[in-house]
């Protein structure tokens, strides 16, 4: 699992100088979740680049992507007609209506990206206006800025988040708002869902940069810390994941030196290796569908309708 702005990628977003690292990931049958703030949007025209087959977390783990191609390599005996995604947080309906009752409640005033233009989400992000106009294409998460905000204001409002349920982090460029579901959530899904078919005790190493990282830093069994541009590594990050392999720099050159020496690192252990995808037992397929129905369940429904429907008496298929 590893976070993309300031691990895998640069400051202009590029991700080319780990390319060999990805074809490596690629032809060991290792996969490579990108877990991002990012909306799903924005991560199409970036996984169309890199030729990711793999599935996705985006928004800060409101949406969890799980590509047809990848369901089938694992084994999953129905026939996939498109990629499922599951949306495991609140909509922007109900997150907006909290976010501005938290607002009310903490007396401070706030700024969501959808309600910024364009200009300025690109002037904020570095973004081309295209991207910004796809990074506003929010469905589970809610990325907003403090107006003027003492750190009381900050405390208040986040003492109000924190009584009503809601996950608020920081991020590099903006704090996010989410509700129902955080990376470690998504992770938590994709490794069960794993599990359930592959029947392989699943190791994982998680990458990130910043608090917004640590749900899934914290549950990995090896976290990678990535230094900011001041070339620190966030401590918070430090003292919660204590044991963690520290990167030495940020960026595409970097990670693909921190995921080599995470891979032997966990390749030494007394354990099972990384994961590989290999094919199993169709009675293990029903677990694994009823887990996906569980998450589609919740509420807000999935973006996609699970439904299993027997075509042939030996067959079923899974249709959004």
């Amino acid at each position: 699992m590893t976070d993309l702005d300031g691990t895998l990628l640069d400051s202009h977003y590029g991700w080319r100088a780990a390319g060999a690292m990805i074809k490596r990931l690629r032809r060991q049958s290792i996969p490579l979740v990108l877990s991002t703030s990012k909306t799903g949007a924005e991560l199409s025209p970036l996984r169309r680049r890199m030729r990711h087959g793999d599935p996705y977390i985006a928004e800060n783990g409101g949406t969890l992507g799980l590509p047809a191609a990848f369901l089938s390599g694992l084994g999953f005996p129905y026939a996939l007609r498109r990629d499922v995604v599951l949306e495991l947080g609140w909509n922007q309906r109900r997150l907006s209506t909290l976010l501005e009752k938290l607002a009310r409640e903490a007396e401070v005033r706030l700024r969501t990206l959808p309600q910024m233009k364009l200009q300025e989400v690109a002037q904020r992000t570095g973004l081309t206006i295209a991207n910004a106009r796809r990074a506003r294409k929010r469905e589970n998460s809610m990325p907003f800025t403090f107006v003027e905000a003492t750190s009381n204001h900050i405390q208040r409002f986040l003492r109000a988040a924190e009584e009503h349920g809601a996950k608020v982090a920081k991020g590099a460029r903006f704090w996010h708002l989410t509700m129902g579901s955080d990376k470690g959530d998504a992770m938590n899904a994709l490794v069960l869902l794993i599990r359930l078919l592959t029947k392989e005790n699943v190791q994982t190493i998680a990458a990130g940069d910043s608090p917004i990282d640590l749900p899934m830093l914290r549950q990995a069994d090896l976290a990678v810390l990535f230094p900011g541009s001041d070339a620190t590594v966030d401590p918070q990050l430090q003292r919660s994941v204590p044991k963690a392999l520290v990167a030495h720099g940020n960026g595409p050159d970097a990670w693909a030196e921190a995921i080599e020496e995470a891979l032997s690192r966990l390749r030494a252990r007394p354990k099972t290796g990384i994961m590989t995808r290999r094919p199993v037992a169709t009675a293990n397929a029903p677990q694994a569908l009823a887990l996906l129905e569980s998450f589609a369940s919740r509420p807000p429904a999935s973006r996609w309708r699970l439904k299993v429907t027997r075509r042939k008496a030996a067959s079923r298929s899974l249709f959004p």
